[in-house]
């Protein structure tokens, strides 16, 4: 479990001592409790607590944009969420950019998804390669990673226990249509990867 760590600390150095990690219920006692700053915007990964970045005004847009998209096409059994907790496993409390989830689940944190998405602008190492496994573990069914630097979407699907199996990359000649979600089609190229204006300059100049 402590590989995800070995970056920051040298774990082996420690022994015979051991990390403290915490758990998903010892993170939500702390959070109720008022532990945290206002202004701490942190989610739970494998034990760790860790600072999310700053949105940029691509990331902002993108997530807005997709989760109008996803409303528009869902039906009141569904709920589309945004930067909301996610409780994922035992150990990991993440905050997707985009959750679609059963709205029998509004009032309380939701363990269960159809559709799990983040918007990664700057974070794609993280969202890559820390959160599958977390997302696979808690066996959501499909799970995006929309890829700003490289207008792509990976659809990850088929959840094991430690990885999605199925990882396909798809780009603007592509349509996003969720497996558990057939009243949605989103194509890539639909999705506003530059400002509105600059699009329409794009336009001009070709």
């Amino acid at each position: 479990m402590h590989g995800n760590l070995d970056t920051m600390l040298d774990v082996d150095a420690l022994r015979p001592e051991t990390l403290r990690l915490l758990t998903r219920d010892e993170f939500a006692r702390m959070a109720s409790a008022g532990v945290f700053d206002d202004d701490d915007h942190l989610e739970l990964l494998r034990g760790v607590l860790v600072t999310m970045t700053k949105q940029g005004e691509p990331h902002a847009r993108i997530t807005a944009w997709l989760g109008r998209a996803l409303d528009r096409a869902l039906d009141d059994s569904f709920e589309v969420r945004q930067h909301t907790s996610y409780s994922a496993t035992a150990d990991s409390v993440p905050e997707p950019d985009v959750q679609v989830i059963s709205r029998a689940l509004r009032r309380q944190l939701p363990r269960t998804a159809f559709l799990l998405v983040e918007v990664s602008e700057t974070t794609l190492r993280k969202d890559q390669l820390v959160k599958p496994p977390i997302y696979a573990e808690n066996r959501c069914p499909e799970y995006w990673v929309i890829d700003i630097p490289n207008q792509a979407v990976w659809v990850h699907t088929e959840p094991t226990k430690q990885r999605y199996k199925s990882v396909v990359r798809l780009d603007t000649k592509d349509v996003l249509r969720p497996r558990m979600l057939a009243s949605v089609a989103i194509p890539v190229a639909d999705i506003p990867w530059w400002p509105p204006e600059t699009k329409r300059l794009r336009r001009r100049a070709r």
